[in-house]
């Protein structure tokens, strides 16, 4: 159920940037305005936990411990951070 749900997120996330994309400002009736720091923040942050999920399932599907549960989704989105 999560990783339908969070596959539709990513699919309908994916396609209204792609038609934000291809319509341009042409697409809309007024100026587009630039989104903020905190706002593109909090997206990033939302898009990260999102996809730490896979990681998430593993760990708990492959092991008993709590610890090892936790270790692993701190990496997990640690590392999409980073890398984001």
């Amino acid at each position: 159920m999560v990783l339908i749900v969070g596959g539709l997120f990513l699919l309908a996330k994916s396609t209204h940037e792609i038609h934000d994309k291809l319509e341009g400002e042409e697409g809309h009736a007024s100026a587009r305005i630039a989104p903020s720091f905190t706002s593109v923040l909090i997206q990033v942050t939302l898009l990260d936990l999102v996809f730490s999920l896979d990681s998430v399932i593993t760990a708990v599907g492959m092991v008993d411990r709590i610890s090892v549960m936790v270790a692993a989704v701190v990496t997990a989105v640690a590392v999409m951070m980073v890398f984001a």
